[in-house]
């Protein structure tokens, strides 16, 4: 059909629409004069649509001068999904206001109007054009039309290039536009009017008594997957589906839901929404295609307290990954089995709904106008280029992430203290990362939490939002790059040049580490990231990098315990218990201690604000005091007392991605000194562990003599704690 906005014509002057303007005029005099291109603004229903009145909304109530140049303002021809427009023809107009403005903010894709308009502001003069801002929302991705659509998303790649700057709205879209010589890519989600939704929920918590409550919202077309959520719940009496929309499809989807547990409401209003969400347990986003966006509608049913099922797609995906189920696309059976899971799972639901309430409160209108805000008025540098194999991307941070990396050897009870720490608000406990690509993803090992890492919803959005996905970094290639300088080369590291050198040999593989402490950190939110991996090598490929700043704490523990540590025998709970955990003999062992320490010795010690030595045994001694210099050390109040529960601490699951099997255990811990090596070890061996590490011995304080007192030289000076009367 053709359609043409009444009482507008084609020709200049340029329908340009004030944004929100009280007395309907150009505001001028504001921070940034801003014009905003794109397909659809309200009253059109969408999520383009929203988002388009949120942002414009937002920026003109701050003062700022925003108009909008959309879809509306020109004749058009829909074909089924096509959209054929005219806003081209306005070209004459716009190059006449351009002056007017600091930065022209297109949104697309939309073929005739974001494409177009790209390509025309090319060719003014760069000293004659404001600053170019495109906007990603989502891919052009139609079913009947797959080869014509990939062969337009890898034209849109190079037209999207031609913007001073990318923004996108999700880590996957970030990964797909970011690119070696394209301009810089920013990563602002969409947002949330988290008040609206934080209403006490109408239904009682789900306990499996009754069917679990399931809705849809969203617009009648083909690509919502509206046909594989009604036949996923179809006849199941412990789902109930309830779906809110229009469209012209709407008859079609209504004769397919013959099951009683489906109803359609069709059309409502904000009030009766919010309600409605408020009365589900969970929210789907079944999406076909990766026409759906960024599923706003996924983020009001998080901030209602509902869990969201997504589709495999980027967009969706990232949204729902942290707290809820992600499913392959247009798969009926892997949408039902989700569905029933959850349903069969009342204590799961009520913790993903808590966790998704928490999720969606760190979305806001509020921090997406912020973030256009600084997009607007302050341009960002090239992102860091990630791979060599076709994945890129990752996260703009003007701050370094603060890394607290525990260094020195194995054995020496890293675990206990990260997992203490990663209690602490604000810290996260990432575990070893340096085994990650070989023990977490390679070899199919488990995140603390019990899950698989790579079905760890708190991993599996680390992952998406570093490099697009769990599977979008090769694992192979990063245990193989990484064999250019492991344990072996720990020798090596005691000189500089040599150090320098090694580093080069690892390609791509130190930027892509960057990236996933920069990962953890977004979506965490957390202010230090601990690494308790203890190799001094790989300490060295984290200090390289400008975007991390590493707090390295150098733990050390009597090479006796540790050597004895290492001839027990157990079962590595990180691989299911179907492997033993690594040993080494005395000799091995005593080595080990010798070079690890003495290359973390040379290594940090000379950086007396980044480097902390800590012993084992005083840790475990003084705990109170030890973790009073530790957070001295990062920047951080840790206060045992927060922990303790009748002098134990008390451990909840975190999510460490790799170390010792006590990563696991949670709940009540006591924490009591391990003195069974000095009737455990045999005498020659104990001998033979003193006499190949006794010059270190004497430089962390420990006595030859197993009836000796460790020495107070050797370590971080602990104080005595005060402790305030009521």
């Amino acid at each position: 059909m053709v359609a043409e906005p009444e009482g507008r014509g084609w020709a200049v002057p340029i329908p340009l629409h004030p944004a929100w303007g009280a007395d309907g005029q150009r505001r001028h005099g504001g921070t940034v004069r801003a014009l905003i291109i794109c397909s659809e603004q309200p009253p059109v229903e969408s999520g383009v649509a929203r988002a388009i009145h949120q942002l414009s909304a937002g920026l003109s109530a701050r003062g700022h001068s925003i108009d909008l140049l959309t879809g509306g303002d020109a004749r058009y021809l829909n074909l089924g999904e096509f959209r054929f427009n005219t806003l081209a023809a306005q070209w004459p107009a716009v190059r006449a206001a351009l002056a007017d403005y600091d930065v022209v903010n297109i949104h697309g894709p939309a073929p005739t109007i974001s494409d177009a308009y790209l390509g025309l502001l090319r060719t003014v003069p760069a000293a004659q054009r404001p600053r170019i801002l495109y906007t990603h929302h989502f891919s052009i991705d139609l079913a009947q039309w797959k080869t014509a659509s990939r062969l337009y998303e890898n034209f849109h790649r190079h037209i999207a290039r031609l913007a001073d700057e990318i923004v996108v709205p999700t880590p996957s879209y970030h990964s797909m536009l970011s690119s070696r010589r394209g301009p810089a890519v920013r990563l602002i989600p969409w947002g949330v009017d988290v008040e609206r939704f934080a209403g006490e929920r109408l239904i009682a918590p789900y306990d499996g008594s009754r069917p679990l409550r399931v809705l849809f919202v969203g617009q009648m077309r083909p690509y919502k997957g509206i046909a594989e959520l009604v036949q996923a719940a179809a006849d199941e009496p412990d789902l109930e589906l309830t779906v809110v929309g229009k469209g012209r499809l709407e008859d079609h989807f209504r004769a397919m839901a013959t099951s009683s547990n489906t109803t359609f409401v069709g059309s409502v209003t904000d009030d009766v929404l919010t309600d409605l969400y408020l009365s589900h347990d969970v929210v789907v986003k079944a999406a076909t295609s990766r026409l759906e966006a960024f599923g706003l509608v996924l983020l009001e049913g998080m901030a209602a307290g509902c869990v969201p099922v997504a589709s495999d797609l980027p967009g969706v995906r990232d949204v729902a990954v942290a707290t809820g189920r992600v499913v392959p696309a247009r798969d009926v059976e892997g949408l039902r089995t989700a569905l029933l899971r959850l349903a069969r799972s009342p204590a799961t639901v009520r913790d993903l709904q808590s966790r998704s309430r928490a999720e969606a409160a760190r979305y806001s209108w509020e921090s997406t106008v912020d973030a256009y805000e600084q997009a607007f008025v302050h341009p960002i540098p090239k992102t860091i280029d990630l791979t060599r194999h076709g994945r890129e991307g990752g996260l703009a941070s003007e701050e370094p992430i603060k890394v607290l990396y525990i260094g020195g050897t194995g054995r020496t009870g890293s675990t206990l203290i990260d997992r203490i720490l990663g209690q602490y608000e604000g810290i996260f406990n990432a575990g070893e990362l340096a085994f990650v690509w070989r023990y977490g993803l390679r070899e199919g090992g488990r995140c603390s939490c019990g899950e698989l890492l790579a079905d760890c919803a708190v991993w599996q959005k680390i992952f998406v939002h570093a490099y697009g996905g769990v599977g979008a970094v090769d694992a192979d290639e990063m245990v193989e790059l990484r064999r250019r300088f492991n344990s072996k080369h720990l020798p090596l590291m005691l000189t500089k040049g040599i150090r320098g050198r090694l580093l080069s040999r690892l390609g791509p593989f130190p930027e892509r580490v960057e990236h996933l402490y920069r990962a953890i950190h977004a979506v965490t939110g957390s202010r230090v990231i601990v690494d308790s991996s203890k190799e001094p090598h790989y300490s060295y490929i984290l200090k390289s990098r400008p975007g991390l700043d590493v707090y390295f704490l150098h733990l050390v523990r009597d090479p006796r315990a540790i050597a004895l540590s290492w001839r027990r025998k157990r079962r590595e709970q990180g691989m299911g218990g179907r492997v033993f955990m690594q040993r080494r003999s005395w000799l091995t062992s005593a080595a080990y201690f010798d070079v690890s320490n003495a290359a973390a010795d040379v290594i940090w010690g000379g950086s007396s604000d980044r480097y902390l030595r800590v012993r084992y045994e005083d840790f475990v001694s003084r705990p109170a005091e030890t973790l009073d210099a530790i957070g001295a050390f990062v920047g951080e109040a840790l206060d045992l007392d927060q922990l303790l529960v009748d002098d134990q601490v008390a451990l909840e699951v975190t999510h460490s991605a790799w170390g010792n099997p006590n990563r696991f255990q949670h709940g009540l811990v006591r924490i009591t000194p391990d003195s069974a090596w000095k009737e455990a070890l045999p005498v020659w061996r104990r001998l033979t562990a003193t006499a190949t590490t006794f010059p270190l011995m004497r430089r962390y304080g420990y006595p030859i003599r197993v009836s000796g007192t460790i020495s107070e030289n050797g370590a971080a000076r602990l104080r005595p704690r005060v402790t305030q009367p009521d």
